[in-house]
């Protein structure tokens, strides 16, 4: 049921992993889960950066595509 909520919850939604450093410090994040809306207010589509490293080549994220949706 919670699923079909946050899959059509008219506002953006996203579930992450927080990927730590050595020191257990926040290094990056893994998107594992985003719903339509996110993907319409980003322009970035689940299948371009699932679980993918922000960081990593190719996920079709950068800060600056968050801050400007």
């Amino acid at each position: 049921m919670h699923q079909f909520l946050i899959k059509n919850l008219p506002d953006a939604f996203t579930y992450y992993r927080i990927v730590t450093d050595g020191d257990g410090n926040p290094a990056d994040y893994v998107f594992l889960e985003v719903n339509a809306a996110f993907e319409e207010m980003t322009g970035l589509y689940h299948h371009s950066f699932y679980r993918k490293h922000r960081q990593e080549k190719g996920s079709g994220f950068n800060e600056r595509s968050a801050q400007a949706n």
